[in-house]
Protein backbone atom coordinates (compact mmCIF):
# COMPACT_ATOMS: atom_id res chain seq x y z
CA UNK A 1 0.00 0.00 0.00
CA UNK A 2 1.60 3.65 -1.10
CA UNK A 3 -0.01 6.75 0.67
CA UNK A 4 1.50 9.69 -1.46
CA UNK A 5 1.10 12.67 -0.02
CA UNK A 6 0.49 16.10 -2.27
CA UNK A 7 -1.07 19.64 -1.87
CA UNK A 8 -4.49 18.13 -1.80
CA UNK A 9 -4.25 15.44 0.43
CA UNK A 10 -3.33 12.07 1.35
CA UNK A 11 -4.59 9.25 -1.26
CA UNK A 12 -3.94 5.83 -0.68
CA UNK A 13 -3.62 2.70 -3.10
CA UNK A 14 -2.28 -0.53 -3.92
CA UNK A 15 0.25 -2.04 -6.05
CA UNK A 16 0.04 -5.80 -7.06
CA UNK A 17 2.07 -7.75 -9.39
CA UNK A 18 2.62 -11.34 -9.96
CA UNK A 19 3.50 -14.36 -12.83
CA UNK A 20 0.47 -16.74 -13.07
CA UNK A 21 0.73 -20.39 -14.34
CA UNK A 22 2.24 -20.46 -17.62
CA UNK A 23 1.19 -22.95 -20.70
CA UNK A 24 -2.82 -24.50 -21.61
CA UNK A 25 -2.45 -27.26 -19.01
CA UNK A 26 -2.98 -25.09 -16.04
CA UNK A 27 -5.90 -22.84 -17.25
CA UNK A 28 -7.58 -23.86 -14.14
CA UNK A 29 -5.23 -22.85 -11.72
CA UNK A 30 -4.15 -19.38 -13.55
CA UNK A 31 -7.90 -18.85 -13.22
CA UNK A 32 -8.40 -19.47 -9.87
CA UNK A 33 -5.22 -17.11 -9.35
CA UNK A 34 -6.83 -14.30 -11.54
CA UNK A 35 -10.09 -14.97 -9.44
CA UNK A 36 -7.78 -13.69 -6.27
CA UNK A 37 -5.86 -11.19 -7.35
CA UNK A 38 -9.66 -9.08 -8.71
CA UNK A 39 -10.61 -9.96 -5.37
CA UNK A 40 -7.65 -8.62 -3.84
CA UNK A 41 -7.69 -5.81 -5.87
CA UNK A 42 -11.71 -4.85 -5.36
CA UNK A 43 -11.98 -5.35 -1.42
CA UNK A 44 -12.45 -2.73 0.47
CA UNK A 45 -12.23 0.81 -0.55
CA UNK A 46 -8.55 1.51 -1.59
CA UNK A 47 -7.77 1.32 -5.35
CA UNK A 48 -5.77 -0.40 -6.85
CA UNK A 49 -3.45 -1.60 -9.72
CA UNK A 50 -2.03 -4.56 -10.49
CA UNK A 51 0.30 -5.49 -13.15
CA UNK A 52 2.26 -8.69 -14.30
CA UNK A 53 2.39 -11.65 -16.79
CA UNK A 54 -1.32 -13.27 -16.41
CA UNK A 55 -0.55 -15.76 -18.81
CA UNK A 56 -4.49 -15.40 -19.39
CA UNK A 57 -6.06 -16.08 -22.39
CA UNK A 58 -8.84 -14.87 -24.53
CA UNK A 59 -11.42 -17.74 -23.93
CA UNK A 60 -9.92 -17.49 -20.22
CA UNK A 61 -11.20 -13.97 -20.49
CA UNK A 62 -14.66 -14.38 -21.49
CA UNK A 63 -17.67 -14.00 -18.92
CA UNK A 64 -14.88 -13.60 -16.06
CA UNK A 65 -15.87 -9.78 -15.37
CA UNK A 66 -19.11 -10.75 -15.03
CA UNK A 67 -18.45 -13.37 -12.72
CA UNK A 68 -16.71 -10.98 -10.77
CA UNK A 69 -18.96 -8.63 -10.64
CA UNK A 70 -21.83 -11.10 -9.79
CA UNK A 71 -19.55 -12.18 -6.71
CA UNK A 72 -18.82 -9.00 -5.12
CA UNK A 73 -22.20 -7.92 -5.65
CA UNK A 74 -21.91 -4.78 -7.77
CA UNK A 75 -21.45 -3.86 -11.66
CA UNK A 76 -20.27 -0.32 -10.49
CA UNK A 77 -17.13 -2.04 -8.74
CA UNK A 78 -15.29 -3.80 -11.23
CA UNK A 79 -11.36 -3.77 -13.22
CA UNK A 80 -10.43 -1.72 -15.79
CA UNK A 81 -7.97 -2.97 -18.45
CA UNK A 82 -5.21 -0.47 -19.78
CA UNK A 83 -5.21 -1.82 -23.12
CA UNK A 84 -8.72 -1.58 -23.73
CA UNK A 85 -8.98 1.30 -21.84
CA UNK A 86 -6.38 3.31 -24.42
CA UNK A 87 -8.84 2.05 -27.29
CA UNK A 88 -7.01 -1.36 -27.47
CA UNK A 89 -4.37 0.08 -30.39
CA UNK A 90 -2.92 -2.75 -32.58
CA UNK A 91 0.26 -2.04 -32.23
CA UNK A 92 -0.08 -2.65 -29.06
CA UNK A 93 -1.94 -5.74 -28.49
CA UNK A 94 0.81 -7.93 -28.09
CA UNK A 95 3.06 -8.15 -25.17
CA UNK A 96 4.83 -11.83 -26.58
CA UNK A 97 4.68 -12.14 -29.91
CA UNK A 98 7.41 -14.71 -31.86
CA UNK A 99 6.97 -13.20 -34.89
CA UNK A 100 8.60 -10.25 -33.92
CA UNK A 101 10.51 -11.24 -30.99
CA UNK A 102 12.66 -14.40 -31.49
CA UNK A 103 14.34 -14.80 -27.85
CA UNK A 104 11.88 -18.24 -28.55
CA UNK A 105 11.91 -19.10 -31.50
CA UNK A 106 14.20 -22.00 -31.46
CA UNK A 107 11.75 -23.46 -28.69
CA UNK A 108 8.68 -24.17 -30.75
CA UNK A 109 7.76 -26.13 -33.98
CA UNK A 110 8.86 -25.02 -37.04
CA UNK A 111 6.26 -21.96 -38.86
CA UNK A 112 4.45 -21.52 -35.26
CA UNK A 113 4.56 -18.46 -34.38
CA UNK A 114 2.09 -17.63 -31.46
CA UNK A 115 1.69 -14.09 -30.41
CA UNK A 116 -0.89 -13.02 -26.93
CA UNK A 117 -1.36 -10.44 -24.67
CA UNK A 118 -0.12 -12.50 -21.65
CA UNK A 119 1.26 -9.13 -19.83
CA UNK A 120 -1.54 -6.71 -18.44
CA UNK A 121 -2.48 -3.41 -16.33
CA UNK A 122 -5.69 -3.54 -14.59
CA UNK A 123 -7.09 -0.85 -12.01
CA UNK A 124 -9.72 0.39 -9.99
CA UNK A 125 -11.72 3.81 -9.75
CA UNK A 126 -10.81 6.66 -9.64
CA UNK A 127 -7.67 5.56 -11.55
CA UNK A 128 -8.08 6.25 -15.51
CA UNK A 129 -5.86 5.06 -18.46
CA UNK A 130 -4.02 8.10 -19.93
CA UNK A 131 -1.06 6.25 -21.90
CA UNK A 132 0.34 3.04 -22.28
CA UNK A 133 3.40 2.21 -25.02
CA UNK A 134 5.64 -1.57 -24.88
CA UNK A 135 9.13 -1.37 -24.16
CA UNK A 136 11.91 -3.97 -24.83
CA UNK A 137 11.06 -3.79 -28.77
CA UNK A 138 14.67 -3.26 -29.26
CA UNK A 139 17.44 -6.08 -29.75
CA UNK A 140 20.27 -5.41 -26.78
CA UNK A 141 23.64 -5.06 -28.14
CA UNK A 142 23.72 -9.11 -27.86
CA UNK A 143 21.39 -9.41 -30.45
CA UNK A 144 18.59 -10.82 -27.52
CA UNK A 145 15.71 -8.73 -26.67
CA UNK A 146 15.66 -7.75 -22.71
CA UNK A 147 12.94 -10.57 -22.46
CA UNK A 148 10.76 -12.45 -24.48
CA UNK A 149 7.63 -10.71 -23.16
CA UNK A 150 7.51 -6.81 -23.88
CA UNK A 151 7.07 -4.76 -20.99
CA UNK A 152 4.21 -2.34 -20.46
CA UNK A 153 4.50 1.28 -19.49
CA UNK A 154 1.56 2.67 -18.83
CA UNK A 155 0.51 5.96 -17.51
CA UNK A 156 -3.09 6.05 -15.37
CA UNK A 157 -4.17 9.29 -13.48
CA UNK A 158 -7.25 10.13 -11.01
Amino acid sequence: QLEPRDMCGDFKFRVLTSHLESGTACSEVRVQQMRQIAYEMLEGDTPAIFAGDTNFREKEKAGFEKEIAKAIGSEEMRLFDLFVEVGEPSHLRFTWDTRTNTNKVKELPPRFRPRARFDQVLFTRPFQANAMRLLGRERLGHAVFPSDHYGIYGELRF
